[in-house]
């Protein structure tokens, strides 16, 4: 999974993990292409 196949309300997350530090937003932008759906990626 792409983080662009991601809905707006789970994409905040990244955007929130942004404000914490730049590492934690990139690790989960970059961690997404190991789950197959957004459920799995939420979890």
């Amino acid at each position: 999974m792409d983080t662009d196949d991601l809905t707006q309300m789970a994409y905040e997350s990244i955007i929130i993990a942004d404000e914490i530090t730049d590492f934690l937003k990139c690790d989960l932008g970059v961690r997404s292409k190991d789950y197959n759906d957004e459920n799995a990626y939420l979890k």
